[in-house]
Parts: structure tokens; sequence; C-alpha cells
């Protein structure tokens, strides 16, 4: 039985939710997610010709996605309910009010932990294009 660094046991059968799903770091972990048999909830802008490989991969792996404004909080908190796990990821130009709109949505949604993920976010770590800045 693994823990985590709180002592809680750890499971697999959880359903965590992305934003920044269709990112080069949120499609990593979408699909490793999958992998580990994780209820995996995507959240995009949209479907886009910039994503669109992206998001049919992590359908195609079984992934549910959601497009909504990233700062809607009344949508995120939606796309939250129920998902034990939310992590961050989202793009850089959005950073500050997708995180203020998202950590206040896992709030009304009842999500017990909220990770934001520097490397998702990090253009040293993914490069000036694959962060649309």
């Amino acid at each position: 039985m693994r823990k985590d660094s709180a002592g809680e046991v750890m499971t697999t059968k959880g359903r965590v939710v992305v934003i920044g799903a269709t990112g080069n770091f949120g499609q990593v972990t979408m699909l490793e997610g999958l992998a580990l048999g994780l209820k995996m909830v995507g959240i995009s802008r949209g479907k886009s010709e910039r994503n669109a490989s992206a998001t049919a991969a992590l359908e195609k792996a079984g992934a549910a996605m959601v497009y909504t404004a990233l700062d809607d909080e009344k949508a995120l908190a939606r796309a939250m309910a129920g998902a034990d796990a939310v992590v961050l990821m989202p793009p850089i130009p959005v950073l500050l009010a997708t995180s203020k709109a998202a950590i206040n949505a896992a709030i009304q949604a009842g999500v017990k932990r909220v990770v934001l993920s520097p490397d998702g976010i990090d253009p040293d770590v993914h490069g000036k294009d694959s962060t649309g800045v």
C-alpha cells in the first residue's frame, strides 16, 4: 500500500483534472495518469488547429476533455466536481487569472489537492514556441 507525503493511502482509482492538458507537459501528465488507471479530465480553452493532434490523442487514449474559458470559475467548478486532485499547467499569458479562478473553483468543488506545476509553464523547460509566448 503506497502512501503520499501526508500519510494518506494513494490510489489509482481517482479522478484528476488537468488545466493545460493539451500543452507539452499536460499531455504527458494526462497519458501517464491514464496509464496508471486514473480517470483523467483535461481542461482546455478550446479546440484549435494548434492543439488538434493533442486533443485527438488524449480522447483516443480515454481522457475526457472539457473546453471552457480558463477564468470561468463556475465552468471550472463543474468540471472539477468529484475530482480528487487538480493539476494547473495554464499557458503563461493567462497564468494569473487562470490560477486564481482554478483555485477558487477547486475550493467550490471540494477538491482536496491542487498542484501548480512550474514545469508546465516554464519557457526555459519547453521553449518559447511551446508556451505561445
